[in-house]
């Protein structure tokens, strides 16, 4: 993050000279804050049966929303898409080939991703709206811990 910012520092960019101007504690501690609701919520929307598309609206609408409040730059967005997609294949990939875990499957299975049609149930479709949630609070720790360490 701290690479992207620098490079988009160096081209100007306002949103990220902004980003860097506002990082602090207080910053930094909402945005966990932030993510802790997010996905509080997710488990709660979870165990109440609730269909997994109403889950993924509510989670990419909460996604979104704490983006635009807590980071807003463009790398960031860049990198929360990139984890909302890399991080769920990994574990789709970890889940295939080592069996370590899986998640219950329960009647919106049909809605799950999987790797290739896989048999094992997959994870469920809303999972990334969580990935992408959680990169405006590591952008926030990663600007505030630079800002600390350079002063």
């Amino acid at each position: 993050m701290l690479m992207s910012d620098s490079m988009m520092l160096s081209l100007g960019d306002k949103v990220t000279k902004n980003a860097h101007k506002e990082s602090g504690l207080l910053k930094t501690t909402l945005s966990f804050a932030a993510l802790t609701a997010i996905l509080q919520l997710s488990a709660f929307l979870y165990a109440q049966d609730i269909s997994y598309d109403a889950i993924t609206f509510t989670l990419a609408l909460a996604a979104a929303i704490n983006y635009i409040v807590f980071d807003s730059t463009k790398q960031g967005l860049a990198l929360a898409a990139l984890c909302a997609v890399g991080a769920p294949a990994c574990e789709l990939f970890l889940m295939e080939n080592f069996h370590l875990w899986h998640y219950p499957v329960v009647g919106a299975a049909a809605n799950n991703l999987t790797l290739m049609g896989s048999i094992d149930g997959g994870i469920p479709s809303w999972v990334p709206w969580c990935y992408f949630a959680y990169i405006p609070a590591l952008s926030n720790l990663a600007r505030y811990l630079n800002k600390t360490l350079r002063d």
